[in-house]
C-alpha cells in the first residue's frame, strides 16, 4: 500500500468530533528544480540558480533556503517592521488550526460560485499564483482540473492540509503543487511570467494591498487576470440578523452554536484577525485601475465581493 492509499485507509470509519483540531497532512509539493524558471531574486530581479538545496542569485549576493520543497522568500524587514501584521497573523493561525466543518461547509458554496461566475473554474494549461493561499486547498476546490494547471501556493506561513479537505478533495494529495513562502508585497516571480494571480479571502490580511496589486500586474502576462475575492465589513448586528433569518431555531441548533463558540474561545480563535477592513470594494478597484488593470467583471453580493481584472 502506497503512502496516499494509506492516508485514505486510515480515515475509514474513523470517528471525528466536529469540534476537535484537525489532523494535518503535508502538501504534495513539487521539487523546486521543476519551477525555478519562473522565479527571480526579490531584491535584484536576477535569475536564480539551485545548488545544495539553496537558491542563489547570479551575482551571489542573496540566497534563499529550501525546506521540505518549500522555497523561503519571506522579507525579514516586513516581519520586523509590521508588528501589527505579526500579531494578527498569529491570531489567524489559531483560526486555521481550529477550522471546523461548519466553516468548511459554509465557505465552499462561495468558492464554487466565484469560480463559476468568473469563468475560471474550468481553465486548463494556466500558470496560477494563489497569494495568501494558506493550505493551497483552492487548487482543487476552486479549479475543476487542477492536474491541467501549474499552481503556486504563496503564503508567509506553512499551513498544512486539514483532514477535512482530504476527505472532500482527494486530489490535494494526488496533484503536485509548487509551495513558496513569500509576502504578497514582494513576489519572487519574473516579469510577465504567469497567467492568473488570485487572492481568495486573503487581501484583508496583507500589509499593503496596493503593493500586492502592483506586483500582480508586474508578474502577469499580457491579457493575464487578477482575481480578488473577499468579504466586506458589515456591522456585527447586521451579520447576526442575517444569520437569524436563515436559522430555524431549535434546542439542537442553540446547543451547536454554544458548542462552536466555546470551541473558538478554548482555542483562542479571534473574531477579528484582519489587518485591513473594507466597507466596499472601491479602494481595491481603484488600485487595480491605477496599476493598469481593466475591470472585466465585478460584483458585490450579501457581504462579499469579487473583482476580476485583465492586464
Amino acid at each position: 500500500m502506497n503512502k496516499i492509499d494509506q492516508y485514505y485507509f486510515d480515515l475509514i470509519d474513523k470517528q471525528r468530533n466536529v469540534y476537535q483540531q484537525a489532523h494535518l497532512y503535508q502538501q504534495n509539493r513539487a521539487d523546486v528544480s521543476q519551477y525555478i524558471d519562473w522565479l527571480q531574486c526579490i531584491e535584484t530581479g536576477e535569475p536564480l540558480t539551485l545548488k545544495n538545496g539553496v537558491l542563489t542569485n547570479i551575482s551571489l549576493t542573496k540566497s534563499y533556503k529550501i525546506t521540505d520543497n518549500i522555497a523561503d522568500f519571506r522579507d525579514q524587514s516586513i516581519l520586523d517592521h509590521d508588528k501589527k501584521w505579526s500579531r494578527l497573523n498569529e491570531k489567524f493561525l489559531n483560526y486555521h488550526k481550529s477550522l471546523t466543518s461548519y466553516a468548511l461547509m459554509r465557505n465552499l458554496p462561495l468558492t464554487h460560485y466565484v469560480s463559476a461566475v468568473t469563468n475560471l473554474a474550468h481553465v486548463k494549461g494556466k500558470t496560477i499564483v494563489d497569494v495568501g493561499a494558506g493550505t493551497g486547498q483552492s487548487q482543487c476546490s476552486f479549479f475543476r482540473y487542477p492536474e491541467e494547471n501549474t499552481y503556486f501556493l504563496v503564503d508567509p506561513n506553512v499551513r498544512l492540509l486539514h483532514d477535512q479537505f482530504i476527505r472532500v478533495y482527494p486530489q490535494l494529495l494526488e496533484t503536485k503543487m509548487n509551495h513558496i513562502l513569500s509576502h504578497a508585497e514582494k513576489l519572487p516571480f519574473k516579469d510577465h511570467s504567469v497567467d492568473i494571480v488570485m487572492s481568495l479571502a486573503s487581501i484583508d490580511h496583507f500589509a499593503d494591498y496596493k503593493a500586492f496589486i502592483k506586483e500582480a500586474h508586474r508578474i502577469l502576462k499580457k491579457d493575464g487576470q487578477l482575481l480578488i475575492f473577499s468579504h466586506l465589513d458589515v456591522p456585527l448586528g447586521g451579520r447576526i440578523l442575517t444569520k437569524l433569518k436563515t436559522l430555524k431555531l431549535s434546542l439542537p441548533v442553540l446547543l451547536e452554536i454554544v458548542a462552536r463558540k466555546l470551541f473558538q474561545l478554548a482555542n483562542r480563535v479571534s473574531v477579528d484577525d484582519h489587518t485591513l477592513h473594507f466597507h466596499n470594494a472601491k479602494p481595491m478597484e481603484e488600485a487595480m485601475q491605477e496599476s493598469g488593470f481593466t475591470i472585466a467583471k465585478k460584483e458585490s453580493f450579501m457581504r462579499y465581493f469579487y473583482l476580476l481584472g485583465k492586464k
